[in-house]
């Protein structure tokens, strides 16, 4: 399985690639926002500083993205790391 970690804009983003072109972005530690092949691109629910939200913006861009709950995307996440 193809996962690729890469800085994405400033110090503090950060963005998983995966082979089949879905991808999470996190701003610090959390993971933010993403892009889901077949489905399109989502964030998470709560609020968040301005700054994460600076980022979330740029990475969405003009998109609507679909809103999830942070328990959805860390359940993603635990899924990807038992596929390896």
């Amino acid at each position: 399985m193809g996962i690729k970690l890469r800085t994405y804009g400033g110090a503090n983003e950060t963005l998983i690639e995966l082979s089949d072109g879905s991808e999470v972005l996190f701003s610090y530690n959390t993971a933010v926002a993403g892009f889901k092949v077949g489905t399109g691109y989502f964030k998470i629910e709560r609020f968040h500083s301005t700054t994460t939200s600076r980022h979330v913006n740029k990475y969405i861009g003009s998109s609507t993205p679909k809103v999830v709950e942070q328990a959805e995307v860390d359940a993603s996440m635990s899924l990807m790391h038992k596929g390896d």
